[in-house]
């Protein structure tokens, strides 16, 4: 998966931010993850 640098930027934001959902911020960083190429295996681990 490719993000753009202002999708990656915003993605950053939503999983530090202490304002938001955790839910959000859950699924914020496993987007980051996976835009990293992490597989979903390793990122259950």
């Amino acid at each position: 998966m490719k993000l753009t640098k202002s999708e990656r930027m915003e993605l950053q934001r939503q999983s530090s931010a202490r304002n938001v959902r955790a839910d959000v911020a859950r699924h914020a960083r496993l987007i980051l993850l996976v835009a990293e190429d992490f597989t979903w295996a390793e990122i259950r681990t």
